[in-house]
């Protein structure tokens, strides 16, 4: 039994009720952190026994909260809290001299200061109070880590203002934002906000702007409102202040309390025919306006380190040349999940290169293309096309490609470690075709290291010959240090 009671106030790992994918005990914080702050409005509603109440769910919420070791959700049900407070004061007809000297406050006061203590100490044997230490001293990793993210998802803002698409924003960031030889991989920008700016288009974007300001508008705590104004304000503030830190929007149940609070106040307004005071639709107004003039500032102030102008289907890097190098389609089993980072390391040397996701190349003359891996059936290839090159492509593709380029320069280069199998029949479909080279790299299976550097090499002239192994190739030779 003791040990069940450790386990369970000193749990070995972070509080997760929902194991919605990486980062769910933050997403947990968030729903948690909702229910911290609407359980005050038994202290609202009922001034005898209401404050003691509350202050008995607020600590159990305390508990779950401290455990998913959310610095996130813990700032923002602080944010909730001081919302709440201020907008109760404000409302109150009892002066401040009175509240101050009233027995029930220091009273109250004390029992807080009692929770707070062991909040504190409580949050010192999870080990998050040295976590807050570390983020206020701005030695966190994390913290530098959402520094980039977020100055990132400014620029991706300015690049693809058109979004990135669904589910992409952390992808595009790895590839064209991220420091080169940086591992680390992200499924958003850890920012919920910034996250769904980025990834959808300028309609989504200025409708999402309008709906928080007209949630800001229809809330906000004017004095005389009551509780339950207070309250839901204060809630979607919380709820809004969580997105800020993780992505945590994206879990459901987190908008279920303050989606059913908004509800309750539009009922409250309708029946009590509240329409909306004039600074009420100013503060709504003023605020996305502020926003939008916000974003497109740190846009513009944002550093450009490369030229990069994308959207869904077509993402162009580089400076603008009339010979660009196209990717079709990258495969990331060929060419790395971190394909952008070997593009930006020679990205000098092929000056412009467009990674294509739909069809855009086939309307736009390109001269020199790349197929990697599993490649997308072609029906036809540009006549503009003078350079193909195709990497580990699969064997089923054979007849595909000698359909399409059986009279076309086609450079095909196979992992010496990769599927025999593969490589036999590469070859010997290259037998009857003049202008088709293929090329053995030892040491290789799958992943080809350093990849760009192949499609600089003009070394060979394959106009008048048939290659089928790497011997006459410096780039592909016995010994490959890149493919250490």
């Amino acid at each position: 039994m003791i040990e069940g009671l450790s386990s369970f106030f000193i749990p070995e790992y972070r509080l997760d009720w929902f194991d919605y994918g990486p980062g769910s005990p933050n997403r947990t914080a968030a729903f948690i952190a909702v229910y911290a702050v609407v359980v005050w409005w038994f202290a609202l509603k009922f001034k005898c026994w209401g404050f003691w109440f509350s202050l008995a769910l607020f600590s159990v919420c305390l508990l779950f909260l401290l455990q998913t070791e959310s610095r996130g959700g813990f700032i923002a049900v602080l944010l909730g809290l001081v919302i709440t407070f201020i907008a109760v004061r404000v409302s109150s007809a009892q002066s401040w001299r009175e509240f101050a000297l009233a027995r029930s406050t220091w009273l109250r006061s004390s029992a807080l200061l009692a929770v707070t203590i062991a909040g504190v100490w409580y949050a010192g044997e999870l080990g998050m109070r040295d976590r807050l230490v570390s983020m206020a001293s701005g030695r966190d990793e994390s913290t530098s880590v959402r520094v980039q993210l977020y100055t990132a998802g400014l620029a991706m803002l300015r690049d693809a203002s058109h979004g990135v698409g669904a589910d992409q924003a952390g992808d595009f960031y790895a590839q064209w934002y991220q420091p080169v030889g940086d591992t680390r991989s992200y499924l958003s920008l850890v920012n919920s906000h910034l996250t769904w700016l980025v990834e959808y288009d300028l309609l989504f974007k200025v409708g999402y702007l309008l709906a928080w300001a007209s949630v800001l508008a229809l809330l906000w705590p004017s004095k005389g409102c009551g509780n339950l104004r207070i309250v839901t304000f204060a809630a979607w503030a919380t709820i809004f202040a969580t997105g800020l830190f993780s992505r945590t929007l994206n879990l459901p149940a987190a908008w279920i309390v303050p989606g059913l609070l908004l509800t309750g106040v539009l009922i409250e307004r309708i029946v009590k025919r509240q329409a909306l005071r004039k600074h009420e639709l100013l503060l709504g107004v003023s605020s996305a306006l502020g926003t939008i003039i916000i974003l497109l500032l740190g846009t513009y102030l944002v550093p450009r380190s490369i030229s990069v102008q994308a959207t869904e289907e077509l993402a162009i890097v580089g400076r603008p040349t009339e010979d660009p190098f196209w990717i079709i389609a990258p495969h990331q089993r060929v060419l790395g999940d971190k394909y952008g980072h070997s593009i930006r390391e020679y990205l000098n040397e092929l000056e412009q290169v467009r990674i294509d996701f739909g069809e855009t190349w086939q309307h736009s003359n390109p001269k020199r293309m790349l197929f990697a891996g599993d490649a997308p059936l072609v029906d036809e290839l540009p006549e503009s096309a003078e350079l193909i090159i195709l990497m580990n492509p699969s064997s089923d593709s054979i007849e595909q490609w000698q359909r399409v380029a059986g009279d076309r320069p086609l450079k095909i280069y196979l992992g010496g470690m990769g599927d025999w199998r593969r490589a036999r029949a590469w070859r010997n479909a290259a037998e009857d075709y003049d202008l088709w080279r293929v090329t053995t790299l030892p040491g290789v299976v799958d992943y080809i290291p350093d990849w760009p550097r192949y499609l600089l090499d003009q070394s060979d002239d394959v106009s008048d010959q048939n290659i089928e192994s790497d011997s006459n190739s410096t780039l592909a030779s016995g010994f490959d240090p890149f493919a250490m």
